[in-house]
């Protein structure tokens, strides 16, 4: 089932209710996905639909901060070609330099193919998007749903993704 995620956080039925001027589209595939995950979880009183975000919305500020990524040539750690909905992982400085201080040529293989850090990249509530499904790194949002942690259930963190681009140990996002 599609949705709209308005501006002020409400999620309704894309079928049911009309897109606002300033709503993202979630479509089926990404709905599904993010309600399997976790992220957003349908309710239903018996007379109408209705969804809610599990994750606390801090993120908001980051995407109005022009001031992030406070370096424009960290854009260049971004893959080509990301789309609403993908699945991306990334890095730090501290878990690459641990790998080669250790001489672990495997494990740096891996950060590439299974980074510590993951999530899926979306397009930000009311954001005007010029390509439905192309993303503008300035207004995207990173659903993080896999961190190195000790918790059986660990909580899904939203982070703009010029918050995530900020981070001067970060050393790189790749697509999975």
């Amino acid at each position: 089932m599609a949705i709209h995620w308005h501006q002020d956080g409400r999620m309704t039925c894309a079928a049911e209710t009309a897109a606002t001027e300033c709503s993202t589209y979630i479509d089926d595939r990404l709905h599904h996905e993010l309600n399997h995950r976790g992220f957003i979880v349908a309710l239903n009183d018996g007379k109408e639909w209705e969804w809610q975000s599990l994750a606390v919305l801090d993120w908001v500020e980051d995407l109005n901060n022009f001031n992030l990524p406070a370096v424009i040539t960290a854009f260049n750690k971004l893959p080509d070609g990301l789309n609403s909905g993908d699945r991306v992982g990334w890095w730090g400085r501290e878990e690459e330099e641990y790998l080669k201080a250790s001489g672990d040529e495997l494990g740096l293989r891996d950060l590439e193919r299974d980074p510590p850090y993951q999530g899926v990249i979306v397009h930000a509530p009311d954001i005007e998007i010029r390509d439905r499904y192309r993303i503008d790194p300035e207004n995207s949002v990173i659903i993080m749903d896999q961190y190195p942690i000790e918790k059986c259930y660990p909580a899904a963190t939203y982070m703009a993704t010029t918050r995530l681009l900020n981070n001067k140990d970060l050393v790189k996002i790749v697509k999975l």
